[in-house]
């Protein structure tokens, strides 16, 4: 599959023009920020965050100036939907496809080393502390106001279900079987309706609303950020219908996963298969962005500048690092 299959020239350099002209607006900001008075700011990307993704620049050989060119991109990106497609589409424009594949190697390379230390220390403190873990009612009275009778109903009911899915999975001496996963999905559908029987119709409404609102607004700065992503990519008309029946594909092969009783995981194995499939659809710059801002999303997360950062391309789940 060729580049010329989806993206032409002019819209390869149409692309560039667009974002040489964002960059310019950007230094011309800096500038004239420059000639007014200070104004403390917080970044929207941690400093030692940043130092750490300018320091991968260095284990891929880039040169001081990259280093520091990436450094200010990083410094400047801002906490809105989309922001990491957008560094990436300006990292790329700085280093090139081959510079910025090297540079998303080395980032993805770091990210593995972090993401095991950080499986050891989450472990290490988690031993014997799964009895400090909020219940329903603590996570619930952070939504709606609880009575103390509601409080200690619902924490009965919760240590009630417990024992008895504590029971269930001791039933299996290893991996769960398939009759234990849906009789757990019982168990957690049954807790769930008794707790619903303690709330009041004024509770569950709110909770209801609350949960829509939430929603909404995360499908809102999710769309927001697939724009910015086609922006970015150049994704042409018949790349977006591929992306778009590709992710259709993989929705369906879950929900029958669901339906057989099924766990759906995303092991990094499916996760790779995922990506390869979606960048198979693009050209060699836009694959380079593409491996780029997951990189990035490693390194940096959705936490330094939200959820609205959104998906990737639509492809499977683990493919638009959702």
């Amino acid at each position: 599959m060729t580049s010329a299959s989806f993206v032409s020239s002019p819209q390869t350099g149409m692309r560039r023009v667009v974002r040489v002209f964002a960059l310019i607006t950007v230094a011309a900001m800096f500038v004239w920020s420059a000639g007014t008075p200070a104004v403390a700011q917080q970044a929207d990307i941690p400093s030692e965050t940043v130092d750490a993704a300018v320091e991968a620049a260095t284990d891929a050989g880039l040169s001081d100036v990259e280093s520091e060119a990436i450094r200010s991109i990083l410094e400047q990106t801002e906490r809105q939907p989309g922001a990491l497609w957008s560094a990436a589409g300006a990292i790329h424009d700085e280093l090139g496809t081959t510079g910025t594949l090297a540079y998303a190697r080395a980032l993805q390379t770091d990210n593995l080393e972090a993401r095991t230390d950080r499986r050891f220390e989450r472990r290490q403190a988690n031993r014997g502390r799964r009895g400090d873990r909020p219940g329903p009612a603590d996570r619930l009275s952070q939504v709606v106001d609880l009575t103390e009778e509601q409080q200690s109903q619902i924490d009965e009911i919760h240590s009630a279900h417990r024992e008895r899915m504590r029971d269930r999975r001791a039933e299996d001496a290893g991996r769960p079987s398939v009759e234990t996963r849906e009789a757990m999905r019982s168990l957690r559908a049954e807790m769930r309706a008794e707790i619903r029987s303690v709330l009041t119709d004024e509770q569950i409404q709110e909770i209801e609303e609350q949960r829509a609102a939430r929603r909404s607004g995360q499908e809102v700065r999710r769309e927001e950020a697939m724009a910015v992503r086609d922006d970015v990519l150049g994704l042409s008309a018949e790349q977006k219908a591929q992306l778009d029946t590709l992710r259709a594909r993989h929705r369906e092969a879950r929900q029958a996963a669901r339906e057989e009783g099924e766990r759906v995981r995303r092991p990094m194995a499916r996760r790779a298969a995922g990506r390869a499939e979606v960048a198979a659809i693009l050209d060699d710059d836009q694959e380079a962005v593409f491996t780029l801002y997951h990189a990035l999303r490693g390194t940096i997360g959705v936490q330094a500048l939200g959820r609205g950062d959104g998906p990737g391309p639509r492809g499977p789940r683990g493919a638009n690092g959702r």
